[in-house]
């Protein structure tokens, strides 16, 4: 059986334009009303190939990072839900101000936007 991929809803805790975020093998792919993002990076890859190695040496390696963006040209939807609710939730404690922080936020493992295009539903 395959292993479930999880898209966490944007409740204030990200920029306005994402939708949800998906963790993928080498970075984040976020879910937006008119397309998705892909950002990628080669951190990961650093750290298992070197192990636990000397600040000086880690400080040779460069790190890469990319971000393709794929527009769906012509979309309307701009309500969407998630269905299949996680049995966790993760807290975003981001800043010094606790009314901006947001907590109990659970993820989905599928994300609907109906009416994506006229008569067509995007799951």
């Amino acid at each position: 059986m395959g292993q479930d991929i999880w898209m966490t809803p944007n409740q204030g805790q990200w920029d306005s334009r994402l939708d949800y975020a998906v963790d993928v093998a080498q970075g984040k792919l976020y879910l937006e009303q008119d397309g998705m993002c892909f950002f990628l990076t080669d951190a990961m890859s650093h750290n298992e190939s070197h192990g636990h190695t000397h600040e000086a040496e880690e400080s040779k390696h460069l790190i890469n990072y990319h971000a393709i963006k794929q527009n769906f040209i012509g979309a309307q939807s701009s309500i969407h839900s998630g269905n299949g609710k996680s049995d966790y939730y993760k807290n975003y404690l981001i800043g010094n101000d606790p009314t901006k922080w947001k907590k109990n936020v659970f993820s989905y493992n599928e994300v609907s936007y109906p009416d994506f295009y006229e008569g067509i539903d995007l799951i």
